[in-house]
């Protein structure tokens, strides 16, 4: 098992296509081209993007981390690099599988990729539909990246307005993990995505047969609200739900068995 410290070396260092992060100060952003970084970080590699990935109009999304692989999120679909050398990433495989946003995230064998674009169906070959047609199809993929040099299309499960992000939350017993869906504002215009879309979707995922992905609770994160929005003075707790915008609601508890969830956050401190 690769160290904490190598894994914390590889996020802080590892650059994939992307820009580095900007000072915080309002009034010291760089320009355009121009690179700054917090004094702990140090840009130690690049890998440019390649083939239909380095479209202008490919942008890129979340990165998923398993020991000494990445894997970096793209609206045209992902891709798994080989960081055991930082220095030296490697390209084990691309997969073209259109769908923003393409949030990833992964367990085990298992990725996960979320779309909230409206395509002709849930293949990796669909083209665009606008999001008035009711036949189209938005929600969650799934892969399995047990050969992360061939990954497999295994699954998908569509949703109500798609999946824009997801949180992954490990159930408990470890036979299956939840996925706990935010979808984009809803619109009237939209036949499956009406308003309010006050609630989230959360899909059930058995590991030993992903195939039967589900979803299994629909429960109202904010009646009325009409979207998913941050209250992040609620705590966490085991088997409560929360996607990636921070809201946390007691309620997903009552409907879902979840698992464990608890603050991985970095530790930030200043420079001594």
């Amino acid at each position: 098992m690769r160290s904490p410290a190598l894994l914390a070396t590889a996020v802080a260092t590892l650059t994939i296509g992307l820009a580095a992060p900007a000072s915080s100060a309002a009034d010291d952003i760089p320009g355009v081209d121009q690179i700054r970084h917090s004094w702990n970080v140090r840009d130690v590699a690049n890998v440019p993007k390649q083939g239909p990935f380095a479209d202008i109009n490919a942008l890129d999304s979340d990165l998923a981390f398993s020991g000494d692989k990445v894997i970096a999120g793209n609206y045209n679909g992902f891709v798994i690099y080989d960081i055991r050398n930082p220095r030296k990433p490697k390209v084990l495989s691309q997969v073209l599988c259109p769908g923003s946003q393409n949030d990833v995230s992964v367990y085990g064998n298992l990725l996960f990729l979320s779309t909230d674009s409206s395509r002709s169906d849930s293949s990796c070959n669909s083209t665009s539909l606008p999001a008035s047609e009711k036949n189209a199809w938005e929600g969650m993929k799934i892969f399995d990246i047990s050969d992360a040099t061939a990954p497999k299309y295994v699954a998908a499960v569509e949703t109500d307005c798609g999946s824009h992000t997801h949180t992954l939350v490990p159930g408990k017993g470890g036979k299956d993990v939840y996925l706990y869906v935010s979808s984009y504002a809803p619109n009237a215009a939209f036949p499956d995505c009406q308003p309010p879309h006050d609630f989230i979707s959360i899909i059930k995922v058995p590991l030993k047969d992903p195939t039967m992905a589900g979803v299994v609770a629909k429960p109202v994160s904010e009646p009325g609200a009409g979207d998913v929005r941050p209250r992040p003075e609620l705590p966490r707790k085991a088997g409560v739900g929360q996607n990636t915008r921070g809201r946390v609601d007691p309620a997903v508890a009552v409907d879902v068995p979840g698992g464990q969830m608890r603050d991985v956050r970095p530790k930030v401190r200043d420079k001594p």
